[in-house]
């Protein structure tokens, strides 16, 4: 198989999912907010009425990020549960879809079951995704399943589906690594086979060779193989084909290809440098829920408790689950605007060494 190149560089995986820039450079910004503020400001036609909305949203959810940075774990949440709904509208009026989910309200509320605060558990905290608001916009804008709508999911689930925290969360839950949900990668590329069939091919990590479903070749969609230089995976249904690798950046089927594969490889954006892990679908706690949703999900049920029940937010940041939560709020901030940015942008953002900020 021939690794598919432009520029002399593989092509790889995207941030965004709807109609990435698959052949361009990765833009390295030491400040998500200001990169984003500048695209909008430079739309001179077409889509210039709606910037002009999603500047509106994109500034109120920066000034709520910023009202966050000193408060407490149990007080953050409320601010940047703000932050994300602003930072999702601006994204949903900026592209203006045709979404008859999308009105400018949550879309979303949540349960608590809670009846002991001296034991309290994630499974007992609910969130439900509503018919119309911006969570169910949101939700369509990444094609997501909108059967979920009305169903009700606990933070236990919720929290086991987020790739960047999934290792605080096996630990905490002393699952053993052949169970994981997630397996890290390396060499994500696209590449052509002799027939000149597109598909992706990755390197799994040799520390994951053993887990489960690897070693059993029964993760979903893709089949694992040995090479010379590791255990890989593959994509097992190749319908694009690709005679010219010249014509990269304009196939549309390439850029629908990858929009298809990405709700089973799922990135954690840190430093410099993307990782790349797959999702195993196979996995009993796995929910068909794009990431993006679910943090708008998480938080906002936690912005709940922060606003009208912080004793309960508080019990459950003093016992046992305060790592995972702990975690949670400090990191997805980063991870929820850096995609609503490449979502807005289409552009891979990329930061500067040493810098953690958004």
């Amino acid at each position: 198989m021939e690794i598919i190149k432009y520029n002399n560089k593989p092509l790889t995986l995207k941030t965004a999912i709807n109609q990435p820039s698959l052949t361009g450079r990765t833009v390295i910004v030491s400040d998500r907010w200001e990169y984003v503020r500048f695209f909008l400001r430079n739309i001179k036609r077409g889509k210039k009425s709606n910037a002009e909305k999603a500047l509106f949203y994109w500034n109120q959810a920066e000034e709520f990020y910023k009202s966050s940075k000193n408060l407490s774990l149990t007080s953050a949440p409320l601010p940047l549960y703000y932050c994300f709904l602003n930072a999702t509208k601006a994204l949903l009026e900026f592209w203006g879809v045709n979404n008859s989910y999308y009105t400018p309200y949550h879309g979303v509320s949540g349960i608590n079951k809670n009846t002991n605060n001296n034991k309290p558990r994630l499974d007992e905290q609910e969130v439900e995704i509503k018919a119309r608001g911006v969570c169910p916009g949101l939700l369509h804008f990444f094609d997501g399943n909108m059967g979920i709508i009305g169903s009700k999911y606990s933070l236990d689930e919720l929290l086991a589906n987020l790739v960047y925290i999934h290792r605080t969360y096996v630990i905490s839950q002393g699952i053993s690594q052949n169970k994981e949900m997630f397996i890290p990668l390396d060499d994500v590329y696209f590449v052509r086979k002799p027939d000149k069939r597109v598909t992706i091919n990755a390197k799994i990590d040799e520390k994951y060779t053993k887990h489960n479903n690897v070693k059993g070749n029964n993760l979903n969609r893709v089949s694992v193989y040995k090479d010379f230089d590791g255990t890989k995976l593959s994509w097992r249904r190749c319908r694009v084909r690709l005679q010219d690798i010249r014509n990269v950046s304009s196939n549309q089927r390439l850029l629908n290809f990858h929009k298809n594969i990405r709700k089973s490889f799922q990135e954690i954006s840190s430093g410099i440098n993307s990782g790349w892990y797959f999702k195993d679908f196979n996995n009993p706690k796995s929910l068909d829920i794009p990431p993006i949703v679910i943090m708008y999900m998480c938080m906002h049920r936690l912005s709940e408790l922060s606003r009208y029940e912080p004793d309960v937010l508080n019990a459950y940041l003093m016992k046992e689950h305060s790592w995972i939560l702990s975690e949670f709020i400090k990191l997805t901030p980063f991870q929820f605007i850096n995609m609503i940015a490449a979502e807005i942008t289409r552009e891979q953002l990329g930061v500067s060494r040493n810098i953690i900020e958004i």
